[in-house]
């Protein structure tokens, strides 16, 4: 199988012309449609705008609440007087809430905007209230009709539970034919909540309990769900919340994690053993335990380590057939740094030692008589007066030429040549000075 997954990515990857590099932390994916980059460790996306125009009117979610302008007429707000509606709660709820409220765990005004959806001319807006630990208690729908003379904001209806949403801003609520829909919780169990603008009914469908996690596509059609069984193992699925059917494709007792939910990628982790399953066609494939992976425009690309890649696949995901790898610059050098350092030594050595000739006398009575001549023209300049020791190097002593025969170790063949030069040059150069 490993044979047959590496002919594939040679073959493949060629074909559709990806190249994939690696740079201060990010890939780069270069195909003839342009370059891609994925970062390895992005910053969290959080989002802390929502706008949007139909016909003449602005609405924008910010920092301020919900504004709406249309010509000459703004409005904002954070809705402080929802939590204690009676169109909202009922009584005891309202008492409860106003309880919270003096204690300081509720707060007047919304947390956030958990999701928008455009209707026609009506454009319905999620908000959301969190309780002091930042866990949602109240999601309401306030609508905004923009054909309408003057439009403003009005509350729609309540929710049945809350969703998983965070952040000022963000998109959970999906249109599922001519509904709302959106994935939440309610006293424990999980499932679909979903809204009518033709009757403004509101309705909850349970499909499980004991959620661990759970992702939405973005097109708010499907849902990626873990939830823990009596008996110690956790449960993988998917729920198409346009049918409402459920769907369970792993069970295991490790980690599980969501990768991508569109396609729905899940990532199982049990003990020293990690997996990636296509939701849609059930497919596995194994990955390193110290791996990330990212769902790409061009595939799934995953590599290891986590926070310094050496190695990555681009995997296409309905079958993880390989179309691209990468391998770093990490990798361990096969070439030993001792054999270069030697060589360079040897090669230093015998040009030191080729340059004597093979003749002994001859050789001695040239050198002898460059080297006094050298002697003679440095001398006076220093002192003016006939040298001592007529050594080249400014190193002085018999420690000086007891160094030199080391330094040509490798021309050993005729030693005696060389201490009898020096004899004949302090010969010479007495002469000369005399």
């Amino acid at each position: 199988m490993i044979a047959v997954g590496i002919a594939c990515s040679l073959l493949l990857a060629p074909a559709r012309g990806i190249d994939i590099t690696y740079r201060d932390g990010a890939f780069f994916m270069s195909d003839p449609q342009g370059r891609r980059k994925v970062l390895i460790d992005p910053p969290a996306a959080h989002k802390e705008v929502f706008a949007l125009k139909h016909r003449n009117t602005w609405m924008v979610w910010d920092t301020r609440g919900l504004t709406v302008r249309t010509g000459d007429k703004v409005s904002s707000s954070r809705f402080p007087f929802i939590p204690t509606s009676p169109k909202v709660l009922s009584k005891e709820q309202i008492l409860e809430t106003i309880n919270k409220l003096d204690q300081g765990v509720r707060q007047r005004e919304a947390s956030g905007l958990s999701g928008a959806q455009l209707v026609g001319d009506m454009v319905y807006f999620l908000v959301r209230w969190e309780e002091g630990d930042g866990r949602p208690w109240l999601e309401v729908l306030i609508s905004v009709d923009t054909a309408a003379a003057d439009p403003k904001p009005v509350f729609a209806a309540k929710m049945p539970g809350t969703t998983r949403a965070k952040g000022e801003v963000s998109d959970d609520l999906a249109l599922v034919g001519k509904k709302l829909a959106c994935f939440q919780t309610l006293t424990g169990r999980w499932g679909i909540s979903s809204f009518d603008p033709g009757d403004s009914a509101t309705l909850f469908a349970p499909y499980g309990t004991n959620l661990v996690g759970a992702t939405i596509s973005e097109d708010g059609a499907k849902v990626l769900f873990a939830e823990k069984t009596g008996y110690g193992t956790v449960i993988a699925g998917s729920l198409d919340v346009a049918g409402g059917s459920r769907t369970q494709f792993a069970e295991t007792r490790g980690k599980v994690s969501f990768v991508a939910a569109n396609p729905g990628v899940v990532r199982i982790d049990e003990g020293k053993q990690s997996t990636l399953i296509n939701a849609d066609t059930g497919a596995m494939v194994e990955v390193p335990s110290e791996s990330s992976a990212r769902m790409t425009g061009l595939g799934l690309l995953t590599w290891s380590p986590k926070s310094a890649p050496t190695r990555a696949r681009l995997l296409e995901p309905s079958r993880w057939v390989p179309v691209a790898t990468w391998a770093g610059k990490a990798e361990p050098n096969p070439e030993p740094p001792v054999p270069s350092e030697s060589k360079a030594v040897t090669a230093a050595k015998p040009t030191a030692a080729t340059k004597p000739a093979p003749s002994g006398k001859p050789t001695a009575k040239v050198s002898a008589a460059a080297l006094a001549a050298e002697a003679a023209k440095a001398k006076p300049t220093a002192t003016g007066k006939s040298p001592t020791k007529p050594t080249p190097k400014s190193e002085p002593g018999p420690a000086t030429t007891a160094k030199k025969p080391p330094a040509t170790a490798k021309a050993t063949e005729k030693p005696k040549k060389k201490t009898k030069a020096k004899p004949e040059v302090e010969v010479s150069v007495r002469r000369r000075g005399g």
